[in-house]
């Protein structure tokens, strides 16, 4: 059995299912150029020539996919960053292929071949690893097939976020037995519904009594000396040992140096978003946001006329937001609230809201309302992947209390972002969306807003 998901019987899983993907994309090749008469066969050709070097090419697939190390340990089977890789190694398989068979002028194939090939073999891995993912996850829950047990030692902030994490994403395979503390008057208490079993010290035993063979160390107060202390102990027990700094500390404090006359100048990490990238970002963002609009446009029409059915009040609402810079615009969203929500004030959104329509609770919990914002994409007020906006009356009332908070606004608003892809929406930590804003600032690039574009489409499927 599965016990975890790492080690030889694992690797030996996911080396297997890749074979079998990889022989299922040539294969599929080979019948779509030479069995079907979608591609016309204008001159003659040996089976036998596809049919030799048939093991040979899986042979090279799986060894450049181990090259791109997808069978490194890992806890997740498919995600962005290992379709990314299959890629990699699909065309680098290929590269390979060719370069072999210009050297040892074995024989000729089929262009269309070689150029389907990388195409078939990429969307079959896709596949296979995505059904091996979703098999993983079921058997985890139902039988604990591939869990693996861990403790956190530590009861702070950090602790509780890593908590939610493994709570919200079962696909990378941890159970949470529990934490362990500093201080014994925390011992019984529980934090994100988990227990404190007990104290540091006790970690053996309680290693030894849920079978845990791995230990987050969420503590990041503790000195170095201490550090490297519990992990020598840890290392006596064959337990394994991820440390997990401060958020803020792993995702906004990367460190720019520059110099002036050998003079070392360091500073916090500037975004790449300045120059050409700026101008790539705009032009992606006017593409992508005219063909939805178009492609939207009957179904925005029919949530339009659903809107005026269901109360009085106009169809769009209007609110003034704070962007890049500190400026203020006009963001456009569909009406979800009665007409007169804030007439008190301004109100902070949250779960259930009262003064939501019947409509506005559907469109808000598919996060419909927000397709009006792809006009102000195309006015330049906003981009489609950002920090998102806030109103000026709440950006007051956050930049004195919340560290860097308005560091935000180093680049325009976005539609979705990276904080809201990882499950940061409505009335979640502030602080912490704050710290997927500015990893998202500082770490920019072209594919990062295609990734967060990819998972806030398949939010609808959810």
């Amino acid at each position: 059995m599965l016990k975890k998901r790492t080690g030889i019987p694992y690797t030996a899983l996911l080396v297997g299912v890749d074979t079998a993907a990889v022989a299922t994309g040539l294969f599929f090749t080979y019948w779509l150029r030479f069995m079907t008469s979608l591609i016309p066969i204008t001159k003659g050709y040996h089976p036998y020539q596809y049919l030799h070097i048939y093991p040979v090419a899986i042979g090279v697939w799986v060894i450049s996919l181990n090259l791109l190390h997808l069978y490194a340990p890992r806890k997740r089977v498919f995600s962005f960053a290992i379709a990314w890789h299959i890629v990699k190694g699909c065309f680098l398989a290929t590269f390979i292929m060719v370069g072999l068979n210009f050297f040892l002028r074995e024989a000729e194939y089929s262009r269309p071949v070689v150029m389907m090939t990388p195409f078939f073999t990429i969307c079959a891995l896709w596949i296979f690893r995505a059904i091996l993912s979703w098999i993983l996850i079921l058997l985890g829950h139902k039988k604990g097939v591939g869990i693996s047990p861990v403790l956190i030692i530590g009861t702070g902030p950090v602790a509780g976020t890593i908590a939610r994490r493994i709570s919200e994403h079962t696909e990378y395979g941890y159970k949470l037995e529990g934490f362990l503390t500093d201080s014994p008057g925390e011992v019984g208490r529980e934090i994100e519904g988990v227990p404190v079993l007990g104290v540091v010290n006790e970690m053996k035993e309680w290693a030894s009594k849920r079978g845990v063979t791995e230990v987050m160390l969420a503590r990041p107060d503790l000195k170095t000396n201490h550090l490297v202390d519990f992990l020598l102990e840890c290392e006596k027990e064959m337990i394994t040992v991820h440390v997990v700094p401060d958020f803020l500390e792993i995702m906004s404090t990367e460190i720019s140096v520059n110099e002036i006359g050998g003079v070392p100048l360091f500073g916090l990490k500037e975004s790449p978003l300045h120059g050409l990238n700026l101008i790539i970002k705009r032009l992606f963002d006017i593409i992508f946001s005219l063909f939805t609009l178009i492609l939207l446009s009957p179904f925005m029409a029919f949530i339009a006329i659903m809107i005026r059915l269901d109360t009085r009040g106009s169809v769009i609402y209007r609110q003034e937001r704070m962007g890049a810079d500190g400026r203020t615009f006009v963001l456009f969203k569909f009406r979800s609230m009665v007409a007169d929500a804030e007439r008190d004030g301004p109100v902070w959104a949250r779960a259930n809201d009262p003064r939501c329509t019947r409509m506005g609770v559907f469109l808000r919990s598919h996060n419909l309302d927000e397709l009006p914002q792809l006009m102000n994409v195309l006015k330049g007020d906003m981009s489609l992947v950002g920090p998102r906006p806030e109103r000026p009356y709440f950006v007051e009332k956050f930049k004195n209390g919340i560290p860097r908070y308005m560091a935000r606004h180093r680049v325009k608003s976005g539609i979705t972002g990276w904080a809201q892809v990882n499950s940061l929406r409505g009335d979640s930590s502030i602080e912490e969306r704050v710290k997927y804003d500015l990893y998202y600032i500082e770490n920019w690039s072209l594919l990062l807003d295609v990734r967060i574009l990819i998972m806030t489409i398949l939010t609808f499927f959810h």
